[in-house]
């Protein structure tokens, strides 16, 4: 069932250029998946998923490097900073279960703007070079910290300001999403961390994933029956975090 479960996340998330890291973080935080555990797991399946729509984005001719280039000089360091720090049981899972909520007003503000045009809606100004550093770092930190690579964040805060349109939102955040969990990852795997051991059936599931998702973003099911899934299966994962 997880197997499946991380499958099908896989899909969702490579059709928008993300690595899917709060989806398997949510099934792993419902399942009980020790924290020491879960980031590595996370960000190396993200690493996987992302690199695949990161290529095939790459090819479509969407991805603006030189902001790329910015957002990585800010974010890639700090993400290294936020691995390398070791946070307590308690205080990772509510840190982590926010996180899902977010990731769930995430989905929401998707299907909103399926049918609205709120691009602009917050008015950050013309993208700069410190503009994207500080969005990076930021960004980097916080991924690092709990074992994401951002792009759930990025995203949003690129459609929101009208910066990019979906197709160079998904350009730019498989790229950053895949430094990211690379530099997390590395930091991780250097102070001794491990992987679940249902680890090489994760690994074909989100292989198979991936490449669906990236490659043509279509489902047998609605696309909007298989977002609102994943947004309840977030949701429930982010208030148990918290709560319990």
């Amino acid at each position: 069932m997880l197997t499946l479960l991380f499958f099908l996340i896989a899909i969702l998330y490579a059709s928008v250029g993300h690595g899917g890291a709060s989806g398997y973080l949510a099934l792993m935080g419902l399942w009980g998946v020790p924290p020491e555990l879960m980031r590595p797991t996370a960000l190396a399946l993200n690493i996987i998923v992302s690199g695949m729509g990161m290529i095939l984005f790459y090819k479509g001719g969407h991805l603006k490097l030189k902001w790329l280039a910015y957002l990585v000089f800010g974010s890639l360091p700090m993400a290294m900073l936020g691995s390398s720090w070791q946070v307590e049981s308690a205080i990772y899972k509510k840190i982590l279960g926010l996180i899902l909520i977010i990731a769930t007003a995430n989905i929401l503000l998707r299907m909103w703007m399926r049918h609205r045009n709120v691009h602009g809606m917050i008015n950050l100004g013309k993208p700069t070079f410190w503009k994207f550093v500080i969005i990076g770092a930021s960004i980097g930190l916080l991924s690092g910290l709990i074992g994401i690579g951002g792009g759930i964040i990025l995203s949003p805060l690129l459609l929101l300001a009208g910066w990019t349109d979906a197709r160079q939102t998904a350009a730019l955040s498989a790229p950053f999403i895949f430094v990211n969990s690379t530099g997390g990852l590395s930091v991780l795997l250097l102070k001794g961390s491990g992987f679940v051991p249902e680890m090489p059936w994760l690994v074909i599931a989100v292989i198979l994933g991936g490449f669906i998702g990236a490659y043509s973003g279509s489902f047998r099911l609605p696309e909007s029956w298989v977002r609102t899934a994943l947004g309840v299966v977030l949701l429930i994962a982010g208030l148990k975090l918290i709560l319990i």
